[in-house]
């Protein structure tokens, strides 16, 4: 998600603008609120799987209740990351 996240981010079309260069202070602030955002969605979508695989290997569905909020957990994550994604975008290629 994290290659994804950045990937997005740095293939905006540039128009007639350059990119800005990495000593830009808005360059190295978008950058790390895109790292934080898709470290937090890898970290919500490892705590899916965790919950996934204890339904799995306890064969009891007691735990769907888990992944249900883990999964919402996940969502809300995703929700942020395109967020600062679209944010970063529109910071540095205004228009």
């Amino acid at each position: 998600m994290t290659s994804l996240l950045l990937a997005l981010a740095l293939s905006a079309p540039l128009g007639a603008q350059e990119a800005p260069p990495p000593a830009d202070p808005r360059w190295a602030v978008s950058c790390s609120r895109l790292l934080g955002a898709s470290t937090t969605v890898r970290e919500r979508a490892w705590r899916v799987r965790q919950s996934a695989e204890a339904i799995l290997s306890q064969g009891r569905a007691s735990h769907h209740s888990a992944v249900v909020a883990d999964a919402r957990e996940l969502d809300q994550a995703v929700a942020s990351a395109l967020l600062a994604a679209q944010s970063t975008l529109d910071e540095l290629h205004p228009g």
